[in-house]
């Protein structure tokens, strides 16, 4: 995909993606830390965070990123879970 910058409905710009990542759910963090993280998020703040890792970075943490190579399928919708059922049909006749 290309990832373009875009307001009112027009591009902006084309956003270099060498230094782009999606970040996929779910995420792994120590239990206490991310809870006390999610704890001092500002009422006001919360719609600036899209992910866990978000909340943490906000604290000042570094985050690793882990490259998988597998799908990694967030259910969280019928059509996600239409998608992981015929996955695992194909995965069974292969």
């Amino acid at each position: 995909d290309t990832v373009k910058r875009v307001k009112s409905g027009f591009i902006l710009s084309t956003q270099d993606r060498r230094e782009l990542f999606l970040a996929q759910t779910p995420q792994v963090f120590q239990y206490d830390l991310i809870i006390d993280a999610y704890r001092e998020l500002e009422v006001d703040d919360s719609s600036a965070y899209t992910d866990d890792a978000s909340v943490i970075e906000k604290k000042g943490f570094k985050v690793k990123v882990v490259e998988t190579s597998s799908p990694n399928i967030k259910v969280t919708t019928r059509d996600d879970l239409l998608l992981v059922e015929a996955l695992l049909r194909k995965e069974h006749h292969d």
